[in-house]
């Protein structure tokens, strides 16, 4: 999955080798790292599908008072939610689309060099041919690292997200599709009805970052917009049908008139985390909101793994188990100092979704 990585940079002309010699005092000093990061993807019913690895820049070490409004909205979840209920009460068609290394089709606009480590440039140097090849070769350091000027937008830069939403959106506009004047990440090819009052076929896509849903009563309509991305974006992936895995969530709308909202394999982890046995019809009891002021502060990293549960509980509480929300929203003001009564407290709700 490295040398995949690799292929991509290279294919999409990402970066161009640079000799150390060539580059100012000033411009070693903003070198920035690079890094690689490797993580799992699964299928929709939870099953493993397949590594995923993504080269990324160390914006970390980018001084931020180089660069002017970095900031790019996403769509907000309740937008989501409502793209989906609407999509199911009208009997809408719905895909999903991934864009294959987003970020990386937006040309960079100020100089960035990335310095990429010796073990990485190998993978580098082992999948580039030609001229290529034989510049990283010639480029590459005593320590084995290699030095490259950034020309698109890379995961992890400062102002990536940015680039790839202006360079997303303008694309969109082009297609006729108007922003919604609430939520900047939602676009419609016009009113959901006509004058007359009745509905249109209205497409409406939601953009969340690279992630795309798009819904349509008319399935001619999608397949166009949905050539339109993949000629523009290539190996840009669409994925038909009723049940679509989107922003973490397992969306199914198999059921008529209806959406439902899974985190199966989500919850599942939570729970083996957890080490969670037995089960509850409720997520917590009458004294949710006691604050017993005898019961002992937390210690030992408990404390963290506290804050981190109840982080990755909000999570799905928001999305597809609003049933713990109250129990989950009470315990987020208790992160700072927990106790051993707020710990049992946070049993509840594992235990309801056990």
């Amino acid at each position: 999955c490295i040398e995949a990585e690799m292929s991509q940079m290279l294919e999409k002309h990402v970066f161009h080798p640079v000799h150390r010699d060539t580059l100012s005092r000033d411009q070693i000093r903003k070198l920035i790292p690079s890094a690689m990061f490797i993580k799992e993807k699964f299928l929709p019913a939870g099953s493993f599908d397949k590594l995923k690895a993504r080269l990324v820049g160390r914006g970390n070490y980018q001084d931020p008072d180089d660069y002017g409004e970095v900031s790019s909205p996403t769509a907000a979840l309740v937008s989501v939610q409502m793209t989906a209920a609407i999509a199911a009460h009208e009997g809408r068609e719905v895909i999903s689309m991934d864009f294959d290394g987003a970020y990386l089709n937006s040309p960079q606009k100020t100089e960035v060099n990335m310095e990429i480590d010796a073990e990485l440039s190998r993978y580098l140097i082992n999948v580039a041919t030609g001229d290529m090849k034989k510049d990283l070769i010639a480029c590459r350091g005593p320590t084995g690292k290699i030095i490259v000027g950034v020309d698109h937008a890379l995961y992890g830069l400062i102002e990536s997200g940015k680039l790839w939403y202006d360079n997303i959106t303008a694309f969109l506009t082009t297609l006729g599709l108007i922003a919604n004047p609430r939520d900047p990440c939602i676009f419609n090819d016009g009113p959901a009805t006509d004058a007359d009052g009745k509905l249109r076929e209205q497409l409406t896509v939601c953009l969340y970052v690279d992630d795309v849903l798009a819904t349509c009563t008319n399935l001619a309509k999608l397949d166009e917009f949905a050539g339109s991305l993949q000629a523009k974006f290539k190996k840009t992936k669409r994925v038909d049908g009723k049940v679509h895995s989107y922003l973490g969530m397992t969306l199914d709308f198999t059921r008529k008139g209806t959406c439902s909202v899974h985190m199966d394999k989500y919850i599942a982890d939570v729970l083996e985390d957890t080490n969670t046995v037995g089960s509850k019809r409720t997520p917590s009891t009458a004294d949710l909101f006691a604050i017993d002021a005898e019961a002992s502060l937390l210690g030992g990293g408990q404390e963290k793994d506290f804050h981190s549960m109840v982080a990755r509980l909000l999570f799905a509480s928001k999305r597809a188990r609003i049933d713990i929300q109250c129990v989950v929203a009470f315990l987020t003001t208790r992160v700072r100092s927990p106790t051993t009564q707020d710990w049992d407290k946070l049993t509840k709700p594992q235990h309801l979704l056990h």
